[in-house]
């Protein structure tokens, strides 16, 4: 008796162990990080009239939400039994449109201070659009944020074009603000036969919603040759795309003759602390270029946004779209990989999507 009970805590350990991921990611979406003291106000006006309410938001959410969205994350990953070796976060680091280099360096090192003083991990992040807009952003963020990431990296001669590596997994972050896919083309082949290939970028790259056409490569029709391009590039490749931007959260695949490609799409914006999946579209049968005129059906760019929708179609497998305020944390295992979402209002995920 006493060797048939061993047998089965045996077995039901290893069926635990086979369930334990090899390891976690906290991925964070936009975050708009700002303080009032980081904007030249007179500038702003004059120059950013119709963004005053928008940078008002983002003050009061940094103020309010953003320490707990911080101390929630690390909180949770503390809390997990496998390893959580870095944090992710996907762009718009900060608000921007601050009216000088000087006080966008200033909500630079603001934001830098809040991760420092939270994560007890690495923090790896890319540029978002809002991170380079106004005057001397650009500066700024050589001033500031290449220097965090070359000292986090460990690496003197880091770009914001780099790659992590986690034993057989690598992760890709790509800098969409000026997208070099020279660098894409000769990091990819070193990376060949790995498990799993993730591309952490700004931009969306596979179209979902009304902002079809705020794709990375996807403003102009002009652009299309590169998009085009890229998407092959990352279908050889099977590369799994974690992007923000847009504000939603997101799941579209695109499965073609060359291979698989998934995108994910995180916002962590946090109005609502109690934020759930609202104003959902879900399976293959949602995803139509009707999409594209949701909100914006006089829009100029409408007949554009339908075509990358439409293109993109024949190809997709899975869809899913919601609004949601919160964080993921994408969970790696020998087979497969997840994402669990969460809200501020709990310590359980409030919806759980297979990646992979």
């Amino acid at each position: 008796m006493k060797k048939i009970l061993l047998a089965l805590l045996l077995a039901a350990a290893g069926i635990l162990y086979a369930e334990q991921p090899l390891y976690s990611i906290p991925v964070l979406g936009d975050l708009h990080y700002d303080r009032a003291d980081c904007h030249d106000m007179e500038w702003v006006t004059a120059n950013m009239g119709k963004d005053l309410r928008q940078i008002r938001n983002y003050i009061g959410v940094t103020e309010t939400n953003t320490p707990e969205l911080f101390r929630q994350v690390e909180a949770n990953a503390a809390s997990r039994s496998e390893p959580v070796p870095f944090v992710i976060q996907m762009g718009d680091f900060t608000e921007g449109l601050c009216g000088s280099r000087e006080l966008q360096g200033k909500l630079f090192r603001h934001a830098l201070d809040a991760v420092k003083g939270t994560f007890r991990r690495p923090f790896f992040l890319v540029r978002g659009n809002h991170d380079v807009t106004g005057p001397g952003s650009w500066e700024a963020g050589d001033d500031v944020l290449l220097p965090y990431l070359r000292e986090t990296l460990n690496d003197p001669r880091a770009s914001y074009n780099y790659a992590v590596e986690r034993g057989e997994d690598v992760f890709l972050f790509f800098e969409a603000m000026r997208p070099d896919l020279a660098w894409l083309k000769r990091e990819l082949p070193k990376h060949s036969g790995r498990r799993h290939i993730f591309l952490v970028t700004h931009y969306p790259i596979l179209p979902y919603n009304y902002r079809a056409h705020w794709g990375l490569l996807s403003k102009r029709r002009e652009q299309e040759p590169e998009r085009q391009e890229l998407l092959k590039l990352l279908e050889k490749n099977n590369v799994m795309i974690l992007s923000a931007h847009l504000h939603m959260l997101s799941l579209v695949d695109r499965k073609t003759a060359d291979g698989t490609t998934v995108q994910m799409s995180v916002s962590s914006v946090i109005n609502k602390r109690n934020s759930r999946p609202a104003r959902v579209s879900e399976g293959v049968t949602a995803y139509t270029p009707e999409l594209a005129a949701e909100r914006e059906a006089a829009n100029p760019n409408l007949e554009w946004r339908k075509a990358l929708i439409a293109a993109n179609r024949p190809f997709a497998t899975r869809f899913y779209k919601a609004e949601f305020d919160g964080y993921a944390v994408l969970q790696v295992y020998a087979d497969r990989v997840d994402m669990q979402f969460y809200n501020l209002s709990g310590a359980e995920p409030v919806l759980t999507m297979r990646l992979k």
